[in-house]
């Protein structure tokens, strides 16, 4: 089973909540660390922003991350929210029907 050729999953907290950011490839093979670091910081509550902007693929496992990143968030009253999202990682999450979920979701060109 090949490996992800490159991905860096950074969690940062600042005054405003946690800030996540992903660099590379946020496939299956990264999944576990994202969702690790997802839930580590969905548990403090706030607002968990989520940067795309270094994101080179996203496949469907990644989608479901998100998806149970943002469902766990609400459940400790907390909000998870996407930022620069490219239109490649913006086609996908329309394509799943899963756009209209996350808010604040920025789109970069």
């Amino acid at each position: 089973m090949a490996e992800s050729r490159f991905v860096d999953i950074q969690r940062t907290i600042t005054s405003a909540g946690t800030v996540v950011s992903v660099r590379g490839e946020l496939d299956v093979h990264a999944c576990p660390q994202f969702r690790r670091t997802l839930i580590a910081g969905v548990v403090t509550g706030g607002v968990i922003e989520v940067d795309l902007s270094e994101v080179t693929f996203v496949d469907s496992a990644a989608l479901s991350a998100l998806v149970d990143g943002r469902t766990i968030a609400a459940q400790y009253r907390g909000e998870l929210r996407l930022s620069a999202v490219g239109p490649t990682v913006a086609r996908l999450l329309s394509a799943a029907g899963v756009d209209g979920l996350f808010p604040s979701q920025a789109v970069v060109a």
